[in-house]
């Protein structure tokens, strides 16, 4: 299926503008019912709520995808960070569902409707369909501009990859069927052209892989994946180990030089406090929720 979107904002609460680039989509779940009118509950609850809280697509069983912030704009659905660099999707639903339960006949069309956004987003945004650890969720905004990866992730990766924002929420929750997720988005992007496909993987941190494989030109099937899915897989795999080492390298220097910075300060002894009693060089930020 291909995306349909609908727009239905704004929200009562979101923020004009990024500080930066856009570099990962991020699963939530509402918490809440799964019926084919939950999205439109949901738009309609956050025009009204007055926590501070938004997103920028809900999704249900009977779809389309409600949209109520534009990309280039924050929600406020994932602190900080998460709210900085982050396009936010709210499936309806809720992160205790066991796996049977997120494959069943009211959520997995959810998952459809989901994966057709995701996959609408990752060609929009150039985020390639991989799902990023929680060391290269955190690099997505701390590691150098040329090394910042780009991705998929849920709330609760970034709740551990940001823990000086404060955040406590773990959604999707562990039975969230990734493995069947990552398939509905790598069918949906089945239907870009493999050249366009390569490109768009190698652009998002200037890995150069070796020469491609040859992909067959027919659609025949494997145990239910097209042959091209499972070509593209392989080479997911391929490129994200050296896109890790990659970025192993560049977490290092940036380690060493944080220490070098650390000793220097020490060696250079305290620094005094200002008249008004501050001290020199604070920075105090309240995160947007």
């Amino acid at each position: 299926m291909s995306a349909s979107i609908k727009w239905v904002g704004p929200p009562r609460s979101y923020t004009v503008g990024r500080p930066r680039d856009i570099r990962f989509i991020v699963l939530h779940d509402t918490e809440g019912s799964e019926g084919p009118d939950s999205a439109e509950n949901g738009a309609a609850y956050d025009k009204r709520r007055t926590d501070g809280v938004s997103t920028h697509y809900f999704t249900d069983s009977a779809g389309p995808a409600l949209q109520e912030v534009a990309d280039r704009d924050q929600a406020h659905a994932a602190l900080y960070h998460g709210n900085a660099i982050g396009i936010q999707i709210e499936i309806c639903g809720r992160a205790s569902q066991t796996r049977a339960q997120w494959l069943d006949a009211a959520s997995r069309p959810t998952l459809e409707t989901t994966a057709a956004l995701v996959a609408h987003l990752c060609q929009a945004h150039d985020i390639p369909p991989v799902r990023l650890t929680t060391a290269q969720c955190r690099a997505a905004w701390y590691a150098t501009p040329s090394s910042r990866p780009k991705g998929i992730v849920d709330h609760g990766t970034v709740t551990k990859a940001f823990p000086e924002d404060g955040g406590t929420h773990t959604d999707v929750g562990s039975n969230f069927p990734w493995d069947v997720f990552m398939t509905m988005v790598e069918e949906e992007m089945g239907k870009m052209d493999n050249a366009e496909w390569i490109r768009l993987h190698q652009s998002v941190d200037g890995v150069v892989d070796p020469a491609p494989p040859e992909w067959p030109a027919s659609a025949e099937k494997d145990d239910g994946l097209s042959l091209n899915s499972i070509y593209r897989s392989t080479y997911s795999k391929a490129h994200q180990a050296a896109a890790d080492a990659k970025l192993a390298v560049e977490l290092a220097k940036d380690n060493a030089a944080a220490l070098a910075r650390i000793e220097a300060a020490i060696a250079a002894g305290p620094v005094p406090a200002p008249v008004d009693g501050t001290l020199s060089g604070d920075v105090t930020f309240t995160p947007k929720t």
